[in-house]
């Protein structure tokens, strides 16, 4: 999907494209209720958007938006979630017990125009913990805004009970790890592929800027506009 961000006929910034690549639902969550976190791209940004809610309640979920700049996708992924598969990997193949904390806490600021104070926005975290759900060490994608919190917890699901484990060639790699490593083969995958997403968003910026310079003359109006006349 293409948002087209304009400002009553003013400045016109180009037209972004989102797209999501993998969503994660938590593993530890209560009776009835659902957390996910879909993982994409929105313009020049790593997109991740929380969710949580109710299943089949109508009332909206509650929802979360976090972007981050290319710069920090990178740090994170080399300085922290590789080192942590890593970790994890010679714990297990050890016998080791797998450790309990936060490996990673990133908070999100923004300059009050007023008084030029750097206020915090919410809290980026990655933790490793034992799920109430599998009673096993579990890897959390956390974000907490200051009034609400999602975590999702990347636990092995369903797929330990339909895989066999006898072969000795993936000997020592824990199956309960597989959603986590999933998460991070994505993540990776957005990092390695960062040209070609910003050149089909630079090419779709292009195409909604034409469009919107001869929507009039081809009788085609924007029938709902939103707020602050982005359409």
């Amino acid at each position: 999907m293409a948002f087209d961000k304009g400002n009553g006929g003013k400045f016109q910034p180009q037209p972004s494209v989102s797209t999501p690549f993998g969503t994660f639902y938590s593993t530890d969550v209560g009776v009835g209720e659902y957390q996910s976190l879909r993982i994409g791209s929105y313009g020049d940004k790593v997109a991740l958007n929380f969710y949580k809610g109710i299943a089949g309640d109508r009332n909206k979920a509650a929802s979360q938006y976090v972007s981050l700049d290319y710069e920090y996708a990178c740090a994170i992924l080399h300085y922290v979630i590789e080192p942590l598969i890593i970790q994890r990997v010679k714990d297990y193949q050890s016998g080791n017990e797998y450790k309990v904390g936060v490996w990673f806490e990133y908070n999100l600021t923004f300059t009050d125009k007023d008084t030029k104070q750097v206020r915090t926005i919410g809290t980026l975290s990655i933790r490793s913990e034992v799920s109430t759900t599998t009673q096993r060490n579990t890897v959390c994608i956390c974000y907490n805004n200051g009034t609400d919190e999602w975590k999702i917890a990347l636990g092995a699901g369903n797929i330990q009970n339909h895989l066999t484990m006898e072969c000795p060639n993936v000997d020592g790699l824990d199956i309960g790890d597989s959603r986590f490593q999933q998460f991070a083969y994505i993540w990776k995958s957005i990092i390695n592929c960062w040209i070609p997403i910003q050149l089909v968003n630079h090419q779709t910026g292009i195409l909604m800027n034409n469009f919107n310079a001869i929507k009039s003359k081809l009788g085609i109006e924007n029938k709902y506009p939103g707020k602050s006349g982005s359409k």
